[in-house]
């Protein structure tokens, strides 16, 4: 399964690399279990072995890919309650992004964000694709209004360790509309009129609301081991 993945052309490679493959896997383009090659990945991005398993390694570590041996390198599968922990990891973390941004967001990231929900809101229950690009951006522009760099780059993690599944899920129950738009506009409220706690409740309640993720995961661990 190929990904079109965007060839490598300058230096520090090992960072373009990692950055290429946790986008892919942001973006779910790689299905939960999928085993993944040192040689096919650097084929596809046009790089040598060795930066692409530095990168490798980088993501075993941060847990967005599993190696059991060194040509076993899977993305991993995901239970329901490593998808419930990674969304309160979530909640605990953008809420309290939501609300420092409250307090010190600018204008013009303001419209941004304004921007991207009305972008999101037209493309919802037509481009799956889009939708979940400009959910996701929506997202990380609230915690980078709110200067909090490391809590951006510890939720960009969670992301890439849940994009595949979350992928999966939404191809296969085609749900685009559990894009919470009320939530959306409840947190863009928040941050108009510098109302930390109604920012911070509608980010927690908006990235709380995955019962039936976690559902669905249940339901695809169980066949697995019937099967």
């Amino acid at each position: 399964m190929t990904t079109s993945l965007d060839p490598i052309r300058s230096a520090n490679l090992s960072d373009q690399v990692y950055e290429s493959v946790r986008n892919a896997l942001v973006e779910g383009k790689y299905e939960p279990g999928q085993r993944l090659t040192i040689a096919g990945l650097a084929n596809e991005l046009g790089v040598s072995g060795t930066p692409v398993r530095e990168a490798i390694f980088r993501l075993v570590t941060e847990r967005a890919l599993e190696m059991k041996a060194a040509t076993e390198i899977r993305v991993p599968e995901m239970t329901p309650n490593q998808f419930r922990e990674i969304q309160r990891i979530g909640i605990l973390l953008q809420g309290e992004a939501a609300e420092v941004a409250a307090q010190i967001i600018s204008s013009e990231q303001l419209r941004s964000l304004e921007g991207i929900q009305e972008q999101l809101v037209t493309v919802a229950e037509e481009d799956l694709t889009r939708a979940t690009s400009l959910n996701r951006q929506f997202h990380f522009e609230i915690m980078v209004a709110a200067d909090m760099p490391m809590i951006l780059a510890t939720v960009e993690a969670t992301y890439a360790m849940k994009g595949p599944v979350l992928k999966l899920y939404l191809q296969e129950t085609h749900m685009q509309e559990k894009f919470e738009q009320v939530h959306h506009e409840a947190i863009l409220e928040g941050l108009r009129t510098g109302d930390g706690m109604k920012a911070r409740q509608a980010m927690e309640s908006d990235v709380g609301s995955c019962d039936d993720v976690i559902n669905w995961i249940l339901k695809r661990q169980q066949a697995t081991e019937a099967a």
